[in-house]
């Protein structure tokens, strides 16, 4: 018999018996895989229902804590004669430094490969703490040089901005326009905590702006009116199509209102069929702080309800809704347990909240971190801002999880988020890819 076996397979055949044998056992390992996937798939969709030690195990959180919570986690005395705030800027330094090294280069490495495979997309958001090299309201020298040139490195197709003053939006735009091709705009003023004061060393007395600025035409721009004040830019951006994205067809030069275009229905002038392009709903918001939690409820719960009234019939729930900027509140769920129970110790310890029920109310809603859903799994920055915490983020609705970078049958699929490091503001920039 081992010498028939031989033979059998020296000569390139198999008998039935071992080819239904080996089908067998691929339907087996089939099967598995496609469990083991949808297990996996179906934790990335609901972190809030694991327990604590699925949370640790998870690979967003294998990285290092940020310097900040890790010296919160030590129980460790600050340097005599440094203020907190001084210490907490200074941890931050640190974490840009350790981020320069890794996740930096990744961003420049993977946009090429975006780029040259076709119908991507890319979504920038950022907090520029109004192009000041600082933190808080403190100003150590003026950033905007240094903003442009992370701008320029990252190659967004949609930059959201926030903390940007008006009175340097009108050059903004034009460098915008020129030098990096961004063709429609719309800005809103922020709420009244996101007024400059009125001695202020930089911008004094400046509501700062909440912007979007798109390589990609606008369907309809607007002001969103939130609370406390403030407003959300949105607009209706439309996506690259095959066509467009295979030729590198312009999207267009027609330059949108800077303070917000009235909604329209009519399709782009750079449609060039009769089926209008696929859309996307894009929101830049810079939430109230030192407020109470209602507040920013009631901040996000407009925003959900102008997304609503857009699209009230059942295509809505295919039509793809981006919410992006600063939240000014960390989230549990974005920490493995023992860098929470630290942080959230911190903030009881300054009277604010372990949770302003934002998050709460955009799962209810369908939307969720964008590094949740990535096709591309990475670990998820320990902060994102000057105070050692997470706090900016990209809420995605009807954004499909990618397979290993595969195609699915949906508009958008999220590959892969980052924070790129930078001393250029106090937050870092969001980088999200996506693929169409």
């Amino acid at each position: 018999m081992k010498a028939l076996n031989t033979q059998r397979f020296a000569a390139g055949r198999l008998s039935p018996p071992s080819w239904l044998a080996l089908l067998g056992f691929a339907s087996v390992c089939g099967f598995l895989v496609m469990v083991r996937r949808a297990l996996s798939n179906s934790a990335a969709f609901y972190p809030h229902q694991l327990s604590s030690s699925s949370r640790s195990e998870k690979p967003l959180f294998t990285r290092p804590a940020s310097h900040w919570v890790q010296h919160l986690m030590d129980g460790a005395s600050r340097p005599a004669g440094v203020s907190m705030k001084e210490f907490m800027y200074e941890c931050f330094k640190r974490d840009v430094a350790r981020g320069e090294l890794g996740e930096n280069r990744d961003i420049l490495r993977d946009i090429r490969v975006h780029r040259r495979e076709g119908r991507s997309l890319r979504m920038v958001s950022w907090n520029v703490h109004f192009f000041s090299v600082g933190y808080s309201n403190v100003v150590l020298g003026d950033g905007l040089d240094e903003a442009k040139a992370v701008i320029s490195l990252l190659h967004a197709d949609v930059l959201l901005l926030q903390e940007v003053p008006p009175s340097v939006l009108g050059k903004l735009e034009k460098w915008l326009l020129d030098a990096e091709g961004y063709t429609h705009f719309v800005a809103a003023p922020s709420a009244d905590p996101h007024v400059l004061a009125a001695d202020s060393s930089v911008y004094a007395g400046e509501r700062l702006l909440v912007i979007i600025a798109s390589k990609r035409p606008f369907r309809q721009s607007a002001q969103v009116a939130m609370a406390n004040g403030g407003h959300a830019a949105f607009a209706e951006i439309e996506l690259p199509s095959r066509s467009a994205a295979e030729n590198s067809v312009d999207a267009g030069r027609h330059h949108g209102r800077s303070q917000g275009s009235p909604p329209s229905s009519a399709p782009s002038s750079s449609s060039s069929s009769s089926t209008p392009p696929a859309t996307a709903l894009v929101y830049s918001l810079h939430a109230s702080v030192r407020c109470a939690a209602s507040v920013r409820r009631e901040e996000i719960g407009a925003l959900l309800l102008h997304a609503q009234s857009l699209y009230p019939s059942a295509s809505a729930s295919e039509q793809p809704c981006l919410i992006a900027g600063d939240f000014n509140q960390p989230n549990e769920a974005d920490y493995p347990p023992h860098e929470w129970h630290a942080l959230a110790s911190d903030l009881a310890s300054a009277k604010l909240p372990e949770s302003d029920g934002v998050m709460q109310l955009l799962r209810a809603a369908g939307y969720v971190p964008s590094w949740e859903v990535a096709s591309h799994s990475r670990p998820l920055v320990g902060s994102s801002a000057w105070n050692g915490a997470v706090v900016d983020y990209c809420y995605v609705a009807n954004v499909a999880r990618g397979l290993r970078g595969r195609h699915l049958p949906t508009t958008m699929v999220v590959e892969a988020t980052y924070f790129h490091h930078s001393l250029a503001s106090d937050h870092l920039p969001l980088v999200v890819d996506f693929r169409i």
